[in-house]
């Protein structure tokens, strides 16, 4: 009966596994959408329109552009490295820019990388969505602020030598202090036995 228990827990948890792993791992429809959404409300842009599957019809704002962009890889990555962020994948959407939009790219540049800053994405694995750079900003900026140490902490870090040579100071002095009763405790014993 035992071992039943036992081996119906196992295959529990081997079921559930599975499940755990999809929920956490992101979709590429799931990027897609949030970068077409992002582009319908993005500041840069007068105007976005998806045409077919792949290509998106874009007018600019600031860049004298108006024509077809190419959606050409969703790429999502894992990420390694261990982090106190609650991220777990990086999103790019990578476009193919008509030549005439190319030959724009230098004089605009810094309208073009508002633009393009649009492209990367961030998974939060809590939240189960995709953040845009600005709100993988704000998080992070967020997180490491709570992080960032007291003032007590700050200024133990500051004084560390100091209080370490006031501590060994302070031993030193104990030491003396409790070595000076013991000898005049000692002294009063051998006064007390030669009467």
């Amino acid at each position: 009966m035992k071992y039943k228990l036992i081996v119906n827990l196992i295959i529990m948890c081997f079921c559930a596994l599975p499940i755990a792993v999809n929920a956490e791992s992101p979709n590429k429809e799931e990027l897609l959408s949030r970068w077409e959404q992002l582009q319908k409300t993005s500041s840069e842009l007068k105007s976005f329109n998806k045409v077919d599957e792949d290509t998106y019809s874009v007018s600019f704002n600031n860049i004298p552009f108006e024509g077809d962009i190419d959606l050409i890889n969703i790429n999502i990555e894992e990420i390694t490295y261990e982090t106190t962020l609650p991220i777990s994948y990086m999103g790019i959407i990578e476009i193919k820019l008509p030549k005439a939009l190319k030959e724009l790219e230098e004089s605009y540049g810094h309208s073009f990388y508002r633009w393009q800053e649009g492209t990367y994405f961030y998974y939060n694995h809590k939240t189960n969505t995709w953040l845009t750079g600005k709100e993988y900003s704000k998080l992070s900026s967020n997180i490491y602020q709570t992080l960032e140490p007291t003032k007590l902490t700050k200024l133990m870090e500051q004084y560390a030598g100091e209080l370490v040579v006031g501590l060994v100071l302070l031993f030193i002095m104990m030491m003396l202090i409790q070595l000076t009763f013991l000898w005049r405790i000692k002294a009063k014993l051998n006064k007390v036995k030669e009467h």
